[in-house]
């Protein structure tokens, strides 16, 4: 079982939207973790 997330980033006037399938056995502090290198990694495109 997995859950679904949908990010949209708003960078440059360019809107990326991040589909994002983690298993639920992630937990979730990693799983925020891996959100905000995500997010940091998308800003510097």
């Amino acid at each position: 079982m997995s859950r679904h997330f949908r990010s949209v980033y708003l960078t440059n006037n360019h809107v990326l939207i991040l589909d994002l399938f983690v298993s639920a056995a992630i937990p979730p502090a990693v799983h925020e973790e891996s959100m905000q290198l995500d997010h940091i990694r998308v800003c510097r495109w």
